[in-house]
């Protein structure tokens, strides 16, 4: 087992609250963005999680920094966030232009694969049947490139 991530006793909000719930019943990998260059070395182990002395598993995707920066500060903050909840002012925004697009294929497809191949990984390593959960719209397109590499996996025995 791996150590505690320090960082993790920090760790607040709606999705803490709701995985610490989960956490009690299943056994539940939480994977998310490395930030920091600790969450990078780290990479993943068994964290505590809530106020009940419950523990998950996290692992750590690891994108370049510039994919990273555009996945998050070019496309899934400023541009779908205000999308999703309506609130986009299209006669002044938005600008979309060849750095948009390249933020796109380069951030935000490339972090959703990303984030695809390490579920996929957690799915097949797994001997157990797994549900999996997306948070937001940060993570659009993982789904889609999860589906496309399980519906060519054979099935389980």
């Amino acid at each position: 087992m791996k150590r505690h991530h320090p960082a993790t006793a920090q760790w607040r909000g709606g999705l803490v609250t709701a995985l610490s719930g989960i956490a009690q019943h299943v056994e539940a990998c939480w994977i998310a963005s490395a930030i920091s260059e600790e969450d990078k070395a780290w990479q993943g182990g068994i964290v505590p999680i809530g106020d009940d002395n419950g523990s998950i598993q996290v692992k750590f995707v690891t994108s370049e920094d510039s994919a990273y920066d555009g996945y998050y500060k070019v496309i899934a903050n400023p541009l779908l966030w205000f999308l999703q909840h309506s609130m986009w002012d299209i006669f002044r925004s938005p600008t979309i232009d060849r750095t948009t697009w390249q933020n796109w294929q380069n951030g935000y497809v490339a972090v959703n694969r990303l984030f695809a191949e390490a579920v996929v990984k957690q799915i097949k390593d797994s001997h157990k049947p797994s549900l999996v959960m997306m948070q937001d719209y940060h993570l659009y397109l993982a789904p889609y490139f999860i589906r496309r590499v399980l519906r060519r996996m054979p099935p389980t025995p």
